[in-house]
């Protein structure tokens, strides 16, 4: 998938951490984000990774989802954390050739069953699973879950 669908998961993982759940940690949300760049790469899917223009306008997107997710889970630094490990293995399609001679990450090796589809198909499929993840975390801060806040100094 491309980096905004993977930024959305992750950033949505990153925000259902609560620190005052035993689930939060940082190795917590770094498993989980990396599995999930494995599940979602297994999902058919389009995605386009040499063209500049697209991987810039991708980028932009991924940050933009993140931030959109960490406002309304008011948790940016799990957010961003989450969404970037959960992009951090697309980061090898750049290396290839320059600093690593193949691919090494699971969802990356030959073997592996990565989902293509048709463009159109293709980016629906990846669409919905942003407004899936977003939706997540805004019915999460709906339904009064715990927002992680300084305690009050003072009266």
């Amino acid at each position: 998938m491309v980096l905004v669908a993977h930024a959305a998961v992750g950033g949505a993982l990153g925000a259902s951490a609560g620190r005052r759940s035993p689930a939060w940690s940082p190795l917590w949300v770094a498993g989980w984000a990396l599995l999930s760049h494995v599940i979602l790469d297994a999902i058919p899917h389009w995605d386009n990774l040499f063209a500049l223009g697209w991987l810039i306008a991708d980028l932009a997107a991924a940050l933009a989802v993140a931030a959109i997710i960490a406002r309304l889970a008011r948790t940016p630094g799990r957010v961003f954390w989450g969404a970037f490990l959960a992009c951090l293995p697309d980061l090898e399609h750049l290396l290839v050739g320059w600093l690593l001679p193949q691919r090494i990450f699971l969802s990356h090796l030959p073997w592996f069953p990565h989902g293509q589809a048709a463009l159109v198909p293709g980016v629906l499929t990846q669409l919905l699973v942003v407004i899936m993840a977003i939706a997540f975390v805004a019915r999460q801060r709906a339904a009064g879950a715990p927002v992680d806040r300084p305690p009050r100094q003072g009266l």
